[in-house]
């Protein structure tokens, strides 16, 4: 407002009215201008489908993606993506990706890959993939197997130590 500019004599009377080309920011990087009419319906467009979700030189603590998904330079701490998951330079804790995974000089703590997974330069916690694995110069502390036998064990000896000390307990306590 310039100082030439009147002031109305009663502003509750007058609608506000908002300065010609000033725009307004919603959600998702939208943005609209509004011209303000009176008592008229306004539709609010959605925004445009994204087809990939990008992390770029950030620290998340989630990113979910419906299709496809993309991290680059970040630290993630819980991945879920639709469809095919990208990560380069990245380390991500817990991922959940839909179809394939490749990871680039990455690292990973728990994944659970619904297609095939490709890993070039890379550690990986635990890999859960339902397809092929494939690793270039790549570490997997323990893979579908493992884990399973390591469920076992761990199952086993907590049985065994359960039925040693539940029976001392009984002892004595007749």
């Amino acid at each position: 407002m310039d100082e030439n500019t009147s002031l109305p004599e009663s502003p509750e009377e007058e609608p506000a009215q908002t300065p010609a080309g000033e725009k307004i920011a919603g959600e998702h990087n939208v943005t609209i201008s509004i011209p303000l009419v009176e008592g008229a319906k306004i539709d609010i467009p959605l925004p445009p489908a994204v087809e990939k979700a990008m992390v770029e030189n950030s620290m998340a603590v989630s990113v979910s993606a419906e299709q496809d998904a993309g991290i680059e330079n970040s630290l993630v701490f819980a991945v879920a993506a639709g469809r095919d998951m990208t990560t380069t330079n990245g380390l991500d804790i817990i991922v959940a990706v839909g179809h394939d995974l490749k990871i680039q000089q990455g690292a990973a703590g728990v994944l659970r890959v619904g297609g095939e997974a490709q890993v070039e330069k890379g550690t990986i916690g635990l890999l859960v993939a339902k397809s092929g694995v494939t690793l270039k110069d790549s570490k997997v502390l323990m893979t579908t197997q493992q884990a399973i036998a390591l469920g076992a064990a761990f199952g086993a000896v907590y049985a065994l130590l359960q039925a040693l000390l539940g029976g001392r307990r009984k002892s004595k306590e007749g």
